[in-house]
């Protein structure tokens, strides 16, 4: 039965780095955040504003780096968010492995028909057969992703040219079995910055943590039309994040709906028509700070060595359990996983 209430989203990042998109340090990314039935966000908003009270009763506002400080305030965290999912509340999160983000997103760009008009339609790839050939792309001179996807995202058609011959002899250095899809697409950049819409945005240097949230937004738009609802989407205000996030929510809504097609043949328009988006001072709303606490939670449980122990394992689990991470890490959300998998998540909420 579909949920007869409207679900709220509360939506955050963590490890954002700005264009040092390779650092060592903060290799992954998550974007992610608290979701409830609308009837259940008073009563979690109350609580949390006390649990954060009970940690520092001065604070406006507690970060998440006061959170996970000490143990004691991360056992006061694990309660928390513990109590957070009895009272109604879904945990979701999209991880992402920066280096792996980008090698994702030239495959997208380069030889997916359903982003580039110049890719033969028979091209269409599942969600295996982009992972793989991201991961292949992944594993290459780093520098050669990078400067690549400078060039793409500076819309320099001539640099891109260059830096995608570069990488057509990486794959041939390897013996790639794809180096002859990637040949095929030299002379033709200018599709990827008609096709993708990046000639519409400029230069964005902070791409990567926007398309991220593009597909976030693709993401919970199909899951609010399989369950015939609407998702409200509450983001802190933050000024890049809200003028480009905002820019893009138009276009997407103002522009030719884009049809996404999954393994089985069935397709849903993926328009955003199903959202609503509306940035909030997060110093008042108290779970865009749940939120925040959520993510960093998520990515120092997924990059070991940050401090955090496995207290927080379960919770990493319940939010990401359709990633499917390999044992070398999270890897790249694909769109035809939220067939069965972010239903299953939206599932847990309680119906109304």
């Amino acid at each position: 039965m579909p949920p007869k209430s409207p679900i709220i989203l509360f939506l955050d990042e963590s490890g954002y780095t700005g264009t040092d998109l390779l650092n060592k340090q903060q290799p992954i990314q998550v974007i992610g955040g608290w979701m409830f039935h609308e009837p259940h966000v008073q009563r979690a908003e109350e609580f949390y504003r006390g649990q954060s009270l009970a940690l520092n009763p001065n604070a406006l506002e507690v970060k998440s780096s006061q959170w996970l400080a000490n143990a004691k305030s991360k056992r006061l965290a694990k309660q928390t968010c513990d109590s957070l999912i009895s009272m109604g509340g879904c945990p979701l999160a999209w991880v992402h492995e920066k280096r792996f983000f980008l090698s994702g997103k030239l495959v997208d760009y380069f030889l997916d028909h359903q982003v580039n008009s110049s890719v033969s339609d028979e091209q269409f790839m599942d969600s295996d057969i982009r992972r793989r050939w991201a991961q292949e792309i992944c594993v290459l001179d780093e520098q050669v992703i990078l400067d690549l996807w400078n060039a793409i995202l500076e819309i320099n058609t001539a640099h891109c040219e260059i830096w995608l011959a570069r990488l057509v002899s990486c794959l041939e250095s390897i013996d790639s079995p794809t180096v002859h899809y990637w040949k095929h697409m030299i002379g033709r950049c200018n599709r990827v910055f008609r096709d993708a819409g990046l000639a519409l945005f400029g230069p964005k240097k902070d791409s990567p943590s926007m398309t991220g949230l593009a597909g976030i937004m693709s993401d919970l738009d199909i899951i609010a039309k399989k369950f015939h609802t609407t998702i409200q989407v509450y983001h802190d205000e933050t000024a890049t994040i809200q003028d480009s996030l905002t820019g893009m929510f138009n276009m997407i809504r103002t522009g030719p709906s884009k049809e996404i097609r999954f393994r089985d043949g069935s397709t849903v328009s993926a328009d955003w028509s199903s959202l609503q988006l509306q940035f909030v001072d997060s110093q008042t709303t108290q779970l865009v700070q749940a939120s925040d606490l959520l993510v960093s939670i998520i990515r120092q449980v997924y990059q070991r060595g940050s401090g955090l122990g496995t207290e927080f394992d379960d919770l990493a689990k319940l939010a990401t359990d359709y990633l499917k991470p390999t044992a070398t890490g999270p890897r790249l959300i694909i769109s035809d996983q939220l067939a069965t998998r972010a239903e299953a998540r939206l599932g847990l909420l309680p119906q109304v």
